[in-house]
């Protein structure tokens, strides 16, 4: 006889519906609940088996170590998906703001060619560069913290140009406030 799954209500091909980070760290955090409960009850089933018991110590024991086991799976399975998102996530950001500083820097050399500000242009270009990727990057980082981890790319892409526009503004201003002293 065969072994076929159980029919369901639902209809073939239906998009998955995306998870969150935060759908994503309450399902570990559920696990790792469920897994300290079953823990905790099998070290106060050990504790109360006593001689004349058809409950084997050695059974309890294997099943403690098995749940043992498991916790500590569970807790660095967490600290991996955590990693893994927050190490895509600034990768992400960090390739979007050299992107945005080349496009800067090719756009001020077309307005610098035939100026004699081209090179000191070009360095401080390169100063903001330096000096602004941690800012433009925390600033970021808080807006994309519950996006979907299906397609982050186009959200963080999106705050990353906003960011930049308002940082550098910012910076832009400074250095015409400094200038114009």
């Amino acid at each position: 006889m065969s072994k076929r799954s159980v029919p369901d209500d639902k209809p073939a091909g239906l998009p998955v519906p995306k998870k969150s980070r935060l759908d994503i760290d309450t399902g570990i955090a559920e696990v790792k609940s469920r897994s300290a409960e079953l823990l905790k009850a099998l070290k106060n089933q050990n504790n109360q088996v006593q001689v004349g018991h058809y409950v084997s110590r050695g059974d309890t024991q294997d099943s403690l170590t098995q749940a043992e086991t498991l916790v500590a799976t569970v807790a660095k399975l967490e600290t991996t998906a955590t990693n893994t998102v927050d190490e895509l996530i600034v990768n992400v950001i960090d390739a979007e703001i050299h992107r945005w500083f080349k496009v800067f820097e090719q756009e001020s050399n077309r307005f610098a060619d035939g100026e004699s500000c081209g090179p000191l242009l070009f360095s401080y270009i390169y100063h903001c560069e330096m000096e602004e990727r941690s800012a433009i990057r925390d600033v970021v980082k808080k807006q994309v913290q519950d996006v979907p981890l299906c397609n982050p790319s186009s959200k963080i892409r999106k705050e990353t140009k906003v960011a930049f526009k308002k940082i550098m503004s910012k910076e832009m201003m400074r250095l015409l406030e400094e200038t114009m002293l």
